[in-house]
């Protein structure tokens, strides 16, 4: 039997923009009111997106759905090779989400260039944890994290960048689309949400929304057949 854990919840907000305003947005945040420091080492991250036949979690998301679900499988690490995955089950309201994350403890090592592998994660998933979601893998998505905390400990805040994206809907793709878009996200507690928005005012740097499952699952195919 697999493991499951339910993340407390808390408030994400992403916002987009250009890695030529890396450093900008890196320094707003060191001399913002939070007074944001690195937490720990930067690390790969990647994410295997599932979805319904008919493509419920992009469309929910695009169609403005305020409760909407995101599936994923993710490690750390080569984006080749299955290294401790984790099963992840995003639930959102708005701003508010919360995760349940199922440990697949039966797959390491798992050899991802080979597409009988994929499907076998899928068939497991489908048939053990998920039996009614019929889910298929549509993109892998991989990019490196730089960790910060805010001096009192209560925000996270994360740079994503050097993002790259492939299709994976029945076939591999031998290549990685790359991305030029540098992803901030902040995190705390839904208690928290007036003391960060009236402290947040005073950053100055251009933001907008982003989803990674949405934006380069799109971009990286015209179609999703």
């Amino acid at each position: 039997m697999n493991k499951e854990i339910i993340s407390p919840n808390r408030f994400e907000k992403k916002w987009l923009f250009k890695n030529t305003l890396y450093p900008e947005v890196l320094l707003s945040l060191h001399r913002s009111k939070f007074f944001f420091k690195q937490q720990h080492t930067p690390r790969l991250i990647n994410s295997i997106y599932f979805d319904t036949n008919n493509f419920d979690c992009i469309n929910d998301n695009l169609n403005g759905t305020n409760i909407r679900k995101k599936f994923r499988v993710r490690w750390y690490g080569d984006n080749k090779n299955l290294n401790n995955p984790n099963l992840e089950i995003k639930c959102k309201k708005n701003f508010e989400s919360y995760k349940k994350i199922f440990f697949l403890q039966k797959f390491k090592n798992i050899d991802l260039t080979k597409i009988n592998n994929i499907k076998l994660l899928s068939k497991y998933i489908n048939n053990s944890i998920l039996p009614n979601q019929n889910l298929k893998p549509i993109s892998l998505i991989q990019y490196k994290r730089l960790y910060l905390i805010s001096s009192n400990n209560l925000i996270r805040a994360t740079l994503d960048y050097n993002i790259k994206s492939k299709k994976i809907i029945n076939f591999i793709n031998p290549f990685f689309f790359n991305y030029s878009d540098v992803i901030l996200e902040l995190k705390y507690d839904i208690n928290l949400d007036n003391y960060v928005r009236t402290n947040l005012n005073q950053m100055n740097t251009r933001y907008s929304k982003s989803s990674k499952y949405i934006n380069y699952t799109l971009l990286s195919s015209n179609n999703f057949s």
